[in-house]
């Protein structure tokens, strides 16, 4: 992976503990003007836990400064909580895996890194034999659903997380495609978390947003035909 391009002139390769430092003014820089509902808020120390305990790939300028970075866990105590969520069973386990966490700068956004990082740790995963993926990820970051309903993950689960706020779990099998696509079956706005959670729990799994003309992200729901 060392010095293998990913996007618009960007190379990536695994991050090491000298590197947290600057992983964390990235996170600092992407997550300044948002929420805690909407991004969850890192230390320094996590940041270097992540990087020493989980694969955290980072994406690098041509000037060799460090403008991104995107981590995938296999066994800490966010990973457990997810495959709890998700009723895993114990067999399965241990080809899961999860997204737990993203920032790009934002003078290096809208390059499609986002999407590269993603692409990045899914090949990572087969290559574990991590073949399920989850993430968690706000109802109302809207970017991050884009990119990774646009690359197969579905949406499975709501639940409250992170001290009470709204998360939505997105999961991808990758060594099961079903064949056939889904059918929209309701429209949720991602506004209205209640709603999403009762979609789910009726069977449907949210796979596609879109925007009204009022301007309201919209989560479709659907079901296999």
């Amino acid at each position: 992976m060392s010095g293998a391009e990913i996007s618009d002139g960007i190379s990536c390769r695994l991050l090491l503990g000298s590197d947290a430092e600057a992983a964390f003014a990235v996170h600092c820089a992407a997550t300044s003007h948002l929420s805690n509902n909407i991004v969850r808020r890192e230390s320094l120390e996590f940041i270097r836990e992540q990087i020493n305990d989980g694969f955290v790939v980072g994406g690098f300028s041509g000037e060799g400064d460090l403008v991104a970075y995107a981590v995938l866990t296999v066994s800490n105590s966010a990973t457990h909580k997810v495959a709890d969520l998700l009723e895993i069973d114990p067999a399965s386990r241990k080809r899961f895996c999860l997204f737990d966490g993203v920032a790009v700068h934002p003078k290096w956004q809208f390059r499609g890194i986002h999407h590269a990082l993603i692409a990045e740790r899914m090949s990572y995963a087969r290559r574990l034999g991590r073949d399920v993926i989850g993430v968690t990820v706000s109802p109302r970051n809207f970017k991050s659903l884009k990119n990774l309903l646009g690359t197969g993950f579905l949406v499975m689960q709501a639940t409250l997380l992170y001290g009470g706020y709204e998360r939505l779990i997105l999961v991808q099998n990758l060594g099961s495609r079903p064949e056939g696509g889904l059918t929209r079956v309701k429209a949720v706005a991602l506004g209205r978390f209640e709603e999403s959670v009762e979609a789910l729990r009726s069977g449907l799994c949210g796979f596609e947003i879109s925007w009204n003309e009022q301007g309201q992200a919209i989560m479709h729901y659907g079901s296999r035909s």
